[in-house]
């Protein structure tokens, strides 16, 4: 009998210890890394004369502060949700030509990519206690400002990373995420002080890849 209780007790603290990783709980981090956008217009009118636009590829520094909670569903599997939003600003030049009865006039603007946002579930597998693969499946959302127009943009976003303990309560994390958000359409657009009418729509998507550290609470 005193080795039956001494066997359980020792499969109970085996057990616990597999299921009390150290990624399970709220836990929050932050990113550096880099990023390349690919922006693509469709045509349209422009007080009813048709129109074609094309854009630069803007790429570069990025970044993201994210919070989120893991769950653990067996010894090896935990699923988490979370939150994350991008202070980092992207922007970049476009083209229009509009072909009006005088020719094709040339149009260069700028646009400005502000306030990235994305909230995703997060299944993940333990490799071990202190070693972590997940993947990302989320909702994104950012706003696309051109002269004073300002435009919501929405989609979806796949990631897939990897988490490592380096300290009790501090990990190291990388990963890889594609964006792609859908159609955005164009209900007027303004040039110089004057608001013309103006059809047309755009989407884009989005590739990144960050490495930051991160805190479990």
């Amino acid at each position: 009998m005193k080795r039956f209780f001494t066997t359980v007790l020792i499969a109970s603290t085996v057990g616990n210890t597999q299921a009390q990783s150290g990624f399970e709980g709220l836990y929050a981090q932050t990113g550096v890394g880099y990023e390349k956008v690919s922006p693509t217009f469709s045509g349209g009118t422009v007080l009813g004369y048709s129109y074609s636009a094309s854009g630069k590829n803007p790429e570069g520094f990025a970044g993201a502060v994210g919070v989120g909670y893991n769950f653990s569903l067996t010894p090896n599997f935990l699923l988490g949700i979370g939150a994350e939003y991008s202070p980092i600003q992207g922007h970049s030049d476009y083209t229009a030509s509009i072909s009006t009865f005088a020719g094709v006039l040339t149009v260069t603007k700028k646009y400005l990519r502000k306030d990235l946002f994305n909230i995703f579930v997060s299944p993940s597998h333990l490799i071990d206690k202190d070693k972590l693969v997940y993947a990302k499946i989320g909702y994104t959302g950012t706003n696309i400002i051109t002269d004073d127009l300002t435009i919501q943009m929405n989609g979806y976003s796949l990631g897939l990373g990897y988490r490592q303990i380096i300290s009790e309560r501090w990990y190291g994390f990388g990963e890889a995420n594609y964006t792609k958000y859908g159609d955005a359409y164009l209900n007027k657009s303004k040039f110089g002080e004057t608001y013309v009418s103006t059809t047309g729509s755009f989407n884009a998507s989005s590739m990144n890849v960050l490495v930051g550290l991160g805190y479990k609470f």
